[in-house]
C-alpha cells in the first residue's frame, strides 16, 4: 500500500493541472457551456460532419471487458451511427491512486478522456473541477430515476453531477445448508452473527474446515469501518449542513466495533492468519458466513464454476447490534462527463443512451455481468442469473437501509482510506489494541479533514 506522502502528493497534482475556479468559469462561459454542456439542438451531427469519437474510461478486462465492450458496440451501431458519435474504450486501472495518477497525467497533456467511470468520490472530482455538472434537463432525470442511496453518491453542494452506476452495499451471506443441519437462523443482529460464527466454526487438526466468518480484511478502501461503527450507533463523521467537521473512531461504539471483529479473529473462524483470500473461501466451500456483495456471488462464486454454492446462498440484510437501527452505507461507480472535453453535445447523447429508461444498456450490464445492487428504482424483476435469495437480500432488502457513504462528502477521502486501512489491519492482526490504535488514528483523520475541508 503506498503512504499518506504518496496520495498527497498525488492529490496536489491533481489540483495543479487546473486554473483557479473563475479563471475556469470564463473559458467555459466563453465556449458557450459553462453549465455542463451545451443542451441537444437538432438530432446528430451534420451529415457532412466527420464522426465524433469519444474516448470512455472503463476498467474491466477479460470476459467482463468483453461484455462491456458490446455494449458500446451495439451504441456505435444504433444511436451512435445515426448521430455520428463513435465511442471508443480505454482500459484503465481501477486502483484509486493509480486511476489518479492516469487522470493527472491525462489531464496535463491534454488528452483527457470525454467521459469518465470512476471510483472516485464525485465530490473530489467536482472540487477538483475535473467532471462537468449535469446538464438541468439530465439532473432532474437522475434525481427521478434512482434509490436515494445511490443518488446521495453523485450530488455534492446541491449539485447532481453524474449517473451511478455499480451500486455497491453488503448483505450477509450464508451457506442455507451449513445452518439447516445445525436448525439455526440467519442473524437477525451483529451478537447473533457473532454467536453463529462461532458455531458455524470447523476445524480438524490445524485445518480449517468451515470459517464461521469471512470479511475482507486487507481491503485498502475500509468502506466497511464507517459501516459497522454506525451499525454499534455510532457516527464516524459529523456534519453542520454539508460541511463535515469531525471524525470519531474512537468512541465506544466504534471501539466495539472493531473488537467485535477481534473476537472472531480470537475464535480463529476468520481468514486472518489464513493463505485464504475471501474469494478462495467462498469457490472452496470453506465459507459458512460473511458480508459481501453481489458481485462475489455472481462473478466468483458462480462463475467460479460452483454453481451449487451459488444456488446454496441465503442472504439477510446486515444486522446491527440490538437496538440500533439497521443500515448499509453505498459506495459505488459513476458515470461522469469530463470536464475537458471537447465534444459537448455528443458526450451527453451518449450518456442518455447508456442510462436512461427504459433501454439502460449500462445499467443492466453493471447489475447482470458486472455484479451490482440496481442504482435505478423500480428495476425490472426477475433479474437475469439472480436467485431470488440475492433479489430478496439485495434489491428488496439492503435498498431499503441504503445510504450513501459519509465519507463520499469528505475531501481527502483516500488519504482517510489509507489511515483507515492500515489501522484496521494492525487491529484485527493484534498488533495493536482497537482503543490504542483507534485513538492514534483520530487525530491524524481530523487533521486531513481540517486541511481539505477548510
Amino acid at each position: 500500500m503506498e503512504g499518506t506522502a504518496s496520495r498527497l502528493s498525488r492529490r496536489r497534482l491533481i489540483g495543479a493541472a487546473l486554473p483557479t475556479a473563475p479563471a475556469l468559469a470564463g473559458v467555459l462561459a466563453a465556449c458557450g457551456w459553462a453549465s455542463g454542456g451545451s443542451t441537444d439542438g437538432a438530432r446528430g451531427r451534420p451529415a457532412n460532419a466527420p464522426p465524433a469519437e469519444l474516448r470512455l474510461w472503463l476498467h474491466w478486462g477479460g470476459k467482463t471487458g468483453e461484455q462491456a465492450q458490446a455494449v458500446i458496440d451495439r451504441y456505435n451501431s444504433t444511436s451512435g451511427a445515426q448521430d455520428r458519435i463513435k465511442t471508443v474504450i480505454e482500459v484503465v486501472s481501477s486502483v484509486p491512486d493509480e486511476y489518479r495518477a492516469k487522470m493527472t497525467a491525462a489531464r496535463l497533456g491534454g488528452a483527457a478522456p470525454d467521459v469518465y467511470h470512476h471510483g472516485l468520490a464525485v465530490s473530489e472530482l467536482a472540487q477538483a473541477q475535473i467532471i462537468a455538472e449535469l446538464p438541468a434537463e439530465e439532473a432532474t432525470y437522475v434525481k427521478a430515476n434512482y434509490t436515494p442511496g445511490a443518488l446521495q453518491r453523485v450530488v455534492y453542494r446541491g449539485k447532481v453531477w453524474s449517473h451511478p452506476t455499480q451500486n455497491s452495499a453488503a448483505a450477509v451471506v450464508y451457506r442455507k445448508t451449513y445452518l439447516r443441519e445445525l436448525g439455526l437462523q440467519p442473524p437477525a443482529t451483529a451478537q447473533q452473527l457473532r454467536d453463529l460464527a462461532k458455531r458455524l466454526d470447523r476445524t480438524e487438526g490445524d485445518q480449517a474446515t468451515r470459517l464461521g466468518f469471512v470479511f475482507n480484511f486487507a481491503n485498502p478502501v475500509p468502506f466497511f469501518f464507517a459501516e459497522v461503527i454506525a451499525r454499534f450507533g455510532g457516527q464516524m463523521v459529523t456534519f453542520e449542513g454539508d460541511k463535515p467537521v469531525k471524525i470519531s473512531v474512537s468512541t465506544p461504539q466504534a471501539v466495539e466495533a472493531a473488537q467485535w471483529y477481534v473476537s472472531m479473529v480470537e475464535d480463529g473462524s476468520t481468514i486472518v492468519g489464513r493463505p485464504l483470500s475471501v474469494g478462495d473461501a467462498w469457490v472452496n466451500g470453506v465459507a459458512a458466513l460473511g458480508e459481501a456483495e453481489p458481485n462475489l456471488l455472481l462473478n466468483t462464486v458462480r462463475n467460479g464454476a460452483r454453481p451449487d454454492i451459488f444456488e446454496d446462498a441465503g442472504l439477510v440484510r446486515l444486522p446491527p447490534a440490538a437496538g440500533v437501527s439497521p443500515v448499509a452505507y453505498v459506495n459505488g461507480w459513476a458515470l461522469s462527463g469530463s470536464k475537458d472535453s471537447k465534444q459537448a453535445d455528443a458526450r451527453w447523447r451518449f450518456v442518455r443512451w447508456m442510462m436512461r429508461k427504459p433501454e439502460m444498456p449500462f445499467s443492466r450490464f453493471i447489475v447482470e455481468q458486472a455484479g451490482s445492487i440496481p442504482a435505478p428504482t423500480e428495476y425490472p424483476t426477475p433479474i437475469p442469473g439472480w436467485t431470488p435469495d440475492m433479489i430478496q437480500g439485495y434489491v428488496k432488502d439492503t435498498t431499503a437501509i441504503a445510504q450513501g457513504h459519509p465519507l463520499l462528502q469528505v475531501l481527502g477521502k483516500g488519504e482517510i482510506d489509507g489511515l483507515c486501512a492500515t489501522a484496521i489491519q494492525d487491529i484485527v492482526q493484534k498488533k495493536q489494541a482497537p482503543l490504542e490504535a483507534l485513538r492514534a488514528l483520530e487525530p491524524q483523520l481530523n487533521d486531513i479533514l481540517k486541511k481539505w475541508n477548510p
